[in-house]
C-alpha cells in the first residue's frame, strides 16, 4: 500500500458523517472509514443512505499545496480512481457521470462530495468524501437509478477500501505534479454522457448537446449554436443509462 495510506486510516463505528469528522481532524492528512453514516451527504445537500455495513463510506482529509481553482478537478480524478478500484475487486465495468458519479450498468454505485474548508490564507483543508454501494438494498424508486456492487464480506469490502486508498494517494500525487491533464483521458473515455444532456446550474437549467470536456474538467455543450462551459452543475441525460 502507498506508505502515506498505511498510517493514516482510522476506522469509526457510527457517525454523523466522515466528511463532518474530517472537516474538524487535526490530522495533516489522513483517511476516515466508517461503518454506518447517520446523516451521510451527497451533492446538493441531499442525504446520502448509509445503513450500517452496507456501504463503503470514507473520507480523505488532505490540504493541497495547489491553486484554489484547481480543487473541482479532483473529484474528477478521484472519479477515475474509484473505477479502476471497484473494476480491480469486482471485475465490472464503471462509468463515469460529471462530474461525480460513478456508474455500473447506467445504475449509480458511488457518489464522491469535495468541500473545502477555508481559512485566513485561503484554502485550509479540502474533504474528498467516497460513498460506494457495497451491499445496499434500495426501494422501488431508487433501485431505477442505483444499485450495489454486491460484496458481502468484510474481507472483500477491506480490499477495495485498500484499493481506493492507494489510489487515491497515488492519484493525488500525481495531481500535484501533472494537474487533472494527466487524468483527462481515461476520464473522458469512462464518461456515460453523450447526446443531448439537459445540465442544471444553481440560477438556471440549459439543454444542448454534449461537446466533450475539456483539460480543466469542465463540461462543454453545445446550447443553440454557442459553445458553453461550465465547471458546476448537474447533468441528466434524456433516455441514456436510465436517467430522465
Amino acid at each position: 500500500m502507498h506508505e502515506k495510506a498505511i498510517e493514516n486510516i482510522k476506522y469509526l463505528g457510527s457517525v454523523t458523517s466522515t466528511n463532518d469528522i474530517a472537516k474538524k481532524a487535526g490530522d495533516a492528512e489522513a483517511v476516515f472509514v466508517a461503518d454506518e453514516q447517520t446523516a451521510g451527504k451527497g451533492s446538493k445537500g441531499r442525504a446520502w443512505q448509509s445503513s450500517l455495513n452496507e456501504g463503503l463510506y470514507m473520507s480523505f482529509l488532505i490540504r493541497p499545496t495547489i491553486e484554489a481553482a484547481q480543487i473541482p478537478g479532483i473529484t474528477l480524478m478521484v472519479a477515475v480512481v474509484v473505477c479502476n478500484a471497484i473494476e480491480s475487486v469486482c471485475g465490472v465495468s464503471c462509468t463515469i457521470k460529471w462530474p461525480n458519479d460513478v456508474l455500473v450498468n447506467g445504475k449509480k454505485v458511488c457518489g464522491i462530495l469535495t468541500e473545502s474548508v477555508f481559512g485566513a490564507q485561503g484554502v485550509e483543508r479540502v474533504v474528498c468524501g467516497i460513498g460506494i454501494n457495497t451491499n445496499q438494498k434500495f426501494g422501488v424508486e431508487l433501485s431505477s437509478k442505483a444499485d450495489s456492487l454486491g460484496i458481502r464480506t468484510k474481507r472483500q469490502k477491506m480490499v477495495l477500501c485498500n484499493r481506493v486508498v492507494t489510489g487515491f494517494f497515488e492519484g493525488y500525487d500525481m495531481y500535484q505534479q501533472k494537474g487533472l491533464t494527466a487524468f483527462m483521458t481515461e476520464f473522458k473515455r469512462r464518461s456515460a454522457i453523450k447526446g443531448t444532456v439537459t445540465l442544471t446550474a444553481p440560477n438556471q437549467e440549459y439543454k444542448g448537446t454534449l461537446i466533450g470536456f475539456d483539460d480543466t474538467g469542465a463540461i462543454v455543450i453545445d446550447i443553440n449554436g454557442e459553445l458553453h462551459r461550465f465547471i458546476a452543475g448537474e447533468i441528466s441525460l434524456r433516455g441514456e443509462n436510465g436517467y430522465v
